[in-house]
Parts: structure tokens; sequence; C-alpha cells
């Protein structure tokens, strides 16, 4: 279900480069202290993590802060521990259940950045143009889960759970869409049909599905 068009409190994660779509799941090793007590937190409080990209850090970006260096736009989930090591590490699946545009800061005493979020509702209903090159960008889909995962089960598995145009698509932005940029530039497309024109063009160009 679609989160409703309001504001909600996140916390947020920012990653170098690093794009969160929705009804995508994405795995990530948990290591600073700061980011350990923010996962600590979300679990205790079902709470919500923005995964915020972020540029690299330059001297050119270096005096506007971390804020400065985030894009507005950003990827929403829950998270789901998977392993929790004796150093304190953990291993969790950040789980999307929509995108959101961080709009204020929210100043307390934590380590880590919170900020007041509206949610972005997305058009997800395929356009009929669309659908045949849905079906094409299936096939390379097919193609690169053959080449970059072994295990023939694991592969049915993940196909067969992509059931709807939205998972779909953006099960393909996430895996096959190498440049980060571009996959930001995807995940800011309001509409599920301007996001499939989007993804063809960007397969396109990255040549032959490896």
């Amino acid at each position: 279900m679609e989160p409703k068009p309001s504001f909600v409190e996140v916390a947020v994660f920012p990653l170098t480069r690093v794009t969160l779509f929705p009804q995508t799941t994405k795995p990530l090793n948990i290591f600073e202290p700061r980011y350990i007590k923010m996962i600590e937190d979300a679990l205790r409080s079902d709470g919500l993590i923005a995964l915020a990209y972020s540029e690299p850090s330059s001297q050119k970006v270096q005096a506007v802060g971390v804020q400065g260096r985030l894009k507005a736009v950003a990827g929403v989930g829950k998270v789901t521990l998977i392993e929790r090591r004796e150093d304190k590490t953990m291993l969790i699946l950040l789980e999307a259940v929509g995108k959101a545009r961080l709009e204020t800061i929210i100043e307390d005493e934590e380590p880590y950045l919170k900020a007041k979020a509206r949610w972005i509702p997305e058009a997800t209903e395929l356009s009929s143009e669309n659908i045949f090159i849905l079906h094409r960008l299936m096939k390379d889909m097919g193609r690169w889960m053959n080449a970059h995962v072994q295990d023939e089960s694991a592969r049915t598995q993940f196909m067969s759970k992509l059931t709807t145009a939205e998972q779909r698509i953006n099960a393909i932005c996430s895996l096959m869409v190498l440049d980060s940029d571009v996959q930001q530039q995807l995940l800011e497309a309001d509409s599920i049909n301007e996001r499939c024109a989007l993804l063809a063009m960007a397969i396109e160009s990255e040549g032959p599905t490896q």
C-alpha cells in the first residue's frame, strides 16, 4: 500500500552514491557506532530509516557538511535484523516501504541525523505502451540473474516475488543500472511509466546485459 502523502519522522542513513527503491530490499553492514545506535533505536521503536544518496566527500562539499551532500529524495524502509555480531556490528535488511523528500532536519542529541520528511506518492499503473518495454526488460533481467546468481532455486524464488510492474521495474533499477547518478534520477521519477522509459534508455546505454 502506498504511504499517505503526509509528513513522517525518519532517521537518515547517508550512503555514498547508494539508492533505495520502493518495493526493494537492500542488505547493509552496520559498523559505525552512531549507525549501530540508529539501527538499535529503529528496532526498538519500529522506526523508519531514509537511505539518502550522499555525494562523495571532497574539498568542494566539505564546507556544507553532511546535510549539504545529501539528495533530498530518499527511499524509506523498515529494518530487519539478519545478524548481530559479538563486536556489536550488524547485518540488516532495509525493506523499502516508499520514498520521501527530506525537508527539515530535527535537532536533538542523537549522534545520527533525523529529519521531517514528506511521503512522495507514485503513480504505479503501467500504461499499455510500456508493457512491451517491461517484457523486454524482464528478459534482460532473466539473463542478468543467470549470469550473477548461481543458485537456480534462489533465482526462481526471487523472480517469483516480482508480481507487479512496480516491483519488477524497481528491481531492475536496483540491480542492473550501474551508474549511481542514473539510479538516483530513476528514483526521483514519480511515475512508474516515466521510470520505465528512463530505465529502458539507461539499460540500452550501458550495453549488453552482463
